[in-house]
This record gives structure tokens, sequence and C-alpha cells, in this order.
């Protein structure tokens, strides 16, 4: 057991992981090993922008569906960098993109976390990821993972609980708006009066109900792609309904 060793559970790859920090403690013989799946693998690598690239204003910018876009920033940050040193030799990307998810995904990167930024399409786009291994060719395998419906009849039987039930000793709901947003003013490209301003509301909020929140776009110039940066923010800014349960032991 060993730093960047990988573990893989038998007959299991997508569960493999890898190993990050190894302790062992003389005094009672234990032996404490930490790591993360292969995926945490991106976290590694920021999104450098192209040393040269017309009209894209210093960023990483790319116009597709979720999984080529995702493939995109993999690509340009670890598998086919522009710097060789920065390029994970161990990693492919998965040999066929089928181009799945949603469409017409405007996105721009500029020295972000890869994983951050991945995490953001999957939360925009309604997808996921995982990086598996390949034992055939020795190599750690960027997978695109479409989103599923778990709801209802789509995520099959359901696993209830309630106090009329019995297996929750008491519950804790909460609504909250205190950081939520629902109508954003994106600025993209151009200086001063000549700016390119636009106003993004879904729910056509006014009154006190609306809440604002600036965007600066600076690298975008077309109205649909600032739409698109607008609604990407206001993912970020939704209201919080939760409810928290203490599970009662049961034997």
């Amino acid at each position: 057991l060993a730093r960047d060793r990988i573990l893989c559970p038998a007959g299991q790859p997508h569960k493999a992981m890898i190993i990050e920090s190894v302790s062992r403690n003389t005094g009672t013989g234990m032996l404490t090993v930490t790591g993360y799946m292969l995926s945490g693998l991106l976290k590694r690598r920021i999104c450098v922008p192209p040393l040269y690239s017309e009209g894209t204003y210093g960023y990483d910018r790319i116009v597709a569906d979720a999984e080529s876009v995702m493939r995109h920033y993999v690509d340009h940050n670890v598998v086919n960098p522009q710097s060789g040193a920065r390029r994970m030799e161990c990693v492919a990307l998965e040999a066929e993109n089928k181009m799945r998810g949603l469409k017409d995904v405007p996105w721009s990167a500029r020295f972000e976390q890869l994983d951050e930024l991945l995490a953001s399409v999957c939360a925009y786009c309604d997808a996921g990821y995982a990086v598996v291994p390949d034992f055939e060719t020795r190599k750690l395998v960027f997978t695109y993972l479409p989103g599923r419906d778990k709801t209802g009849a789509q995520g099959g039987a359901r696993v209830m609980f309630g106090l009329h039930m019995g297996n929750v000793c008491g519950t804790v709901e909460m609504q909250s708006e205190q950081q939520a947003k629902n109508a954003a003013v994106v600025a993209g490209a151009g200086e001063e009066e000549e700016r390119m301003i636009l106003s993004v509301c879904p729910g056509e909020e006014t009154d006190i109900n609306r809440r604002e929140v600036f965007v600066d776009a600076g690298s975008v110039s077309e109205p649909q792609e600032l739409a698109y940066e607008g609604a990407r923010r206001l993912s970020q800014y939704t209201p919080i309904h939760s409810i928290d349960a203490q599970v009662r032991e049961t034997p």
C-alpha cells in the first residue's frame, strides 16, 4: 500500500480508488490508508486556456452538447494539453463521443479547478462522469454518465420514512431563500456604455419577489450565450428546502 497505487474491488472496476496517503502508527500497529475515487485525479489539474485563440478573450470556450463539453476540457487539460508536462499518460477519453445530454451548452473556462468545472457542468446539464480502469489498454478511461430519473416508477421500490411508520424519531424541515436569486443582470463584452447588458429572469419575477445578482461575463458577445450564462449562474442560487430526520435504530 503506497501513494498513487490503485485499489480495485474484484469485478467492480467502477469502484476503483487511488491511494493518497498512508499513515503507520508504530505504537498500535495500525495502518490508515486514505484516498478517493479515480475521478478525483482530475482535481490535480486546472483549466488552462489556449496560448492563443482568436475572439475568446483569454478563455477556453466551447458551445456543444454536455458530453462534448466535458470531454473538451478533459482533453485540453489532461489527455492532450498544449504543454506535455501537464499530460496524464494513464488517462484516456472513452473511444466514442456519443454527443449525449443537453444541447448547445455554452461554457468558458479560465484557470478553474477541472473537477469543480466538471461538477458545474454536471449540475447544469443533469449528468455525471466517472473514471474507470481498462485493464486491457492499461488506461483510466473518462466516461460520461447520463442523468437518470430515480423518482416514482422510474426509480423502482421506494424506501419511506415517517413518524407514523415508527422509523424516525423526529424531523426538522427548513425552507430558506436567504441566498436565493431569481434574476440576473449579465454584462458581456464591451467597455463602459458600449458594454452588452442582458437581463435574465426565467420566472419573470417582479416587486419584492425579484432577487437580483450581477454576472460578469466579459468574454461573451452573443445574446444567446449571455442568456445561458445568466441561467447557469442562477442555478447556483436556488431556494433551499430540506428535511432532516433522525432515523430510529432498530435491531
